[in-house]
């Protein structure tokens, strides 16, 4: 069983931050992966579970017995062994998800390229919690802005909060 890590993804707002928003939106709605979705595992990567007959689920691909190493393809583009789940909308510009033990930083490097206009922050707390991060993507780049190896509550409610003000703290930034 994996440790999951909880991620909050809040968004510019922006015209561009509103259309990527909206993308987020219509993976909700269609219970999507949205890096998965972006970016497609080749078919190479997984494999059929067969028993007498019947197909019961799928794994990974080996490099021993299949010749091409499928975790290991998801970890280098995703970040994570399963990209993102359990994708929800909190607000027009806020989305949360899980990821399996750690971020999905590789994957959303990725989508941060393909949407260039749009910023976004993503806070990841693993449910230990043995790790929380703040990151900043834009442009195809990501941008460590705090990191907690061993947070204590108080740290995750400092770290959160950052989190939750973020856009205004930007914006209050730019006006000075």
């Amino acid at each position: 069983m994996p440790n999951w890590v909880s991620n909050e993804l809040s968004i510019e707002r922006t015209p561009e931050g509103l259309a990527f928003g909206c993308y987020l939106s219509g993976c909700v709605a269609q219970n999507l992966s949205f890096i998965r979705a972006l970016i497609p595992a080749p078919e190479e990567a997984s494999k059929n579970i067969n028993v007498n007959g019947d197909d019961i689920g799928s794994a990974f691909t080996t490099m021993e017995d299949d010749g091409f190493d499928g975790r290991q393809w998801a970890i280098e583009n995703y970040g994570s062994k399963w990209a993102d789940c359990n994708l929800e909308q909190l607000s027009d510009s806020v989305f949360a998800f899980d990821t399996a033990w750690g971020t999905t930083n590789a994957g959303l490097i990725t989508v941060s390229a393909r949407f260039p206009n749009v910023r976004f922050v993503v806070y990841s707390i693993e449910e230990q919690p043995s790790f929380q991060c703040l990151n900043l993507f834009a442009n195809g780049e990501v941008t460590q802005i705090a990191e907690d190896g061993t947070p204590s509550r108080d740290a995750q409610e400092g770290l959160k909060d950052v989190f939750f003000y973020w856009w205004q703290q930007e914006q209050a930034v730019v006006e000075v």
